[in-house]
C-alpha cells in the first residue's frame, strides 16, 4: 500500500474563490509601507532631518513638544529668516499659550530675535504689537504641520489681536514649509 501524495491545491467553491479574506487585527494595526516609482520609501517634505535642523534648532516636528521647545524653536526660525520677512515683521508678537499660561515676546527688531518668556498671571499681561492667544494643542499642531496658522485664526482656534499682518507673517517662522 503507497501513500500518494497530491501536489494539486484543494479544490475552492465559489465563495472561497471570489471573496477577499478579511483582514485580520495584526494587518489593521500595522503601518501600511508606501513606496515610490523608484521602489524607495516616499517621505514628506515636513519630516526630512534637513528641514528639522533649518526650522527650529532640530527640534522634532512630530508628536508631542513642549511648549519652550517650541518658543525656541521659533526664536532659532527668527534668527535665519529672510531679509524680506525682517522687513515685513515690524512689530513685537506675543505668541500667548492660554492653558499653560504662558506667553512668549518676540522681538523681530531686536538683535538675534530676542525672546522673552512669561508665566502665570503676568502671561496675561503681557503687551506687543500683535497678542496671539491659542491653545497648547493649536500651537503642536501647527509646529507639526498639522493645522494651517490661517485656517486656525479663521476657525476661532487662535485669536489675533493688535496689527493682525504681523501675525500673517510670524506664522511663517511656526509653521513647517
Amino acid at each position: 500500500m503507497t501513500d500518494e501524495i497530491s501536489t494539486e491545491a484543494p479544490a475552492m467553491n465559489a465563495t472561497e474563490q471570489t471573496s477577499p479574506a478579511a483582514p485580520t487585527k495584526s494587518d489593521a494595526t500595522e503601518p501600511a509601507s508606501v513606496v515610490g516609482p523608484s521602489s524607495k520609501p516616499v517621505v514628506s517634505p515636513k519630516t526630512t532631518p534637513e528641514r528639522q535642523q533649518s526650522r527650529g534648532g532640530g527640534a522634532s516636528r512630530t508628536g508631542k513638544v513642549a511648549v519652550e521647545e517650541i518658543a525656541a524653536g521659533i526664536s532659532t526660525a527668527g534668527r535665519q529668516m529672510s531679509p524680506k520677512l525682517r522687513e515685513l515683521l515690524m512689530g513685537t508678537v506675543v505668541l500667548r499659550v492660554l492653558d499653560r499660561s504662558r506667553a512668549f515676546l518676540f522681538d523681530p527688531k531686536g538683535e538675534g530675535f530676542p525672546m522673552q518668556e512669561s508665566s502665570g498671571p503676568a502671561a496675561k499681561t503681557i503687551k506687543g504689537d500683535c497678542v496671539i492667544d491659542l491653545t497648547e494643542m493649536s500651537l503642536q499642531r501647527m509646529w507639526n504641520g498639522e493645522l494651517n496658522p490661517q485656517i486656525a485664526m479663521l476657525s476661532d482656534k487662535v485669536t489675533i489681536s493688535g496689527k493682525s499682518e504681523l501675525a500673517v507673517y510670524f506664522f511663517n517662522l511656526i509653521s513647517p514649509k
